[in-house]
């Protein structure tokens, strides 16, 4: 990644359909080897940036450059950037090699670079040999490669990607995004993939985008994002979480001393106000089995890689926490004592 001449920057762009705003002011700096994701769920706008990106919508403001120079005003076909489609709109009368090779003859390229690039291109999504093939002869991962090569054949500058993963099977959908991911090492240019899925996400990135509602509300590597949420939607959207009511009774440095229901005491990272009413979030898997805070079991539901157990704490506050494989599960009814690792929940920006 190189943040240093970012590949992409868009500069205050709105959208706007009508009275409704689909981007509020969005600014973002994407580098010009980077993995970078637009993540939020259906009608945040996420696919709207990406088509603003790409040049089939205009933005009402701000300014969108790739590569130091403004792209806000040329038309799509103008633009170096190609688009992966969720659904890939291969052309179902064309092999797979003149489906690839279609971009490149409306380049005007000769022959003999076409059938050199088709060849390189198809070998680099591990497709060599498909050339004679047609799309209903491919399964869906084949497709999705064939779409690959043929947005990559032109050497885009940028290449969005729309959710390309969203048609698949689970199975293939992991391989895939270990194939995207490798893709994008390998060709070395900026991938801008659009997803609602947050573990597909979480898995893939460089570096997320959260958006909600036309806002952006955080942007961050995965790890930052997951552990450091900057507000509570990212919070409760990117994984699973207890949001807890607490109050302030002590700040320490970059830490404040909260109470919860019950009147145990938490310690947490991020400050707030002394006395301030706030909500703390606290990853499920970062619960202890052991500790003061005693929880009234109310439900054990076993999830294959861990048992996740729900209940109530004193004063009615539901808490989720996720055991490891090998530990025994309570009973349900039983009440068990559990503590929060120091640091490990975070208080909430309001």
């Amino acid at each position: 990644m190189t943040q240093d001449s970012p590949a992409l920057v868009l500069s205050n762009v709105s959208k706007s359909f009508g009275p409704v705003m689909a981007l509020d002011h969005i600014s973002l700096e994407i580098g010009a080897n980077e993995f970078f994701t637009l993540l939020g769920p259906s009608g945040c706008g996420k696919t709207t940036l990406l088509r603003l990106i790409a040049g089939f919508e205009l933005a009402n403001s701000g300014q969108i450059c790739l590569f130091g120079k403004d792209i806000a005003g040329l038309p799509a076909n103008k633009r170096p950037v190609n688009t992966v489609f969720q659904q890939y709109a291969l052309f179902p009368h064309m092999s797979v090699g003149e489906n690839v090779a279609f971009a490149l003859r409306r380049l005007r390229r000769s022959e003999s670079d076409i059938k050199k690039r088709v060849g390189e291109i198809l070998e680099t999504v591990d497709l060599a040999g498909y050339q004679s093939r047609f799309p209903h002869q491919l399964s869906g991962g084949q497709q999705q490669r064939v779409a690959l090569a043929r947005a990559l054949a032109p050497a885009p500058k940028l290449l969005l990607l729309d959710e390309p993963l969203s048609a698949l099977d689970l199975k293939l959908r992991q391989q895939m995004r270990r194939e995207l991911k490798n893709l994008q090492h390998e060709t070395g240019i900026a991938f801008v993939f659009v997803t609602h899925d947050q573990g597909e996400a979480l898995a893939m990135s460089d570096r997320i985008a959260v958006l909600s509602q036309g806002e952006l509300h955080q942007v961050g590597t995965p790890k930052e994002v997951y552990e450091s949420p900057a507000t509570r939607f990212v919070a409760g959207f990117i994984g699973d979480i207890n949001v807890l009511e607490a109050s302030v009774v002590e700040t320490r440095g970059d830490e404040s001393i909260c109470r919860i229901a019950g009147g145990h005491i938490v310690v947490c990272s991020g400050v707030a106000p002394l006395n301030a009413r706030v909500h703390i979030a606290i990853r499920p898997e970062r619960i202890k089995l052991s500790g003061s805070i005693p929880l009234e079991v109310k439900e054990v539901a076993y999830l294959g890689d861990a048992t996740e157990v729900t209940g109530n704490i004193s004063g009615g506050a539901e808490l989720r926490l996720r055991l490891p494989p090998g530990t025994s599960p309570p009973e349900l009814g039983a009440t068990i004592h559990v503590s929060c690792e120091t640091r490990t929940a975070r208080v909430l920006p309001d």
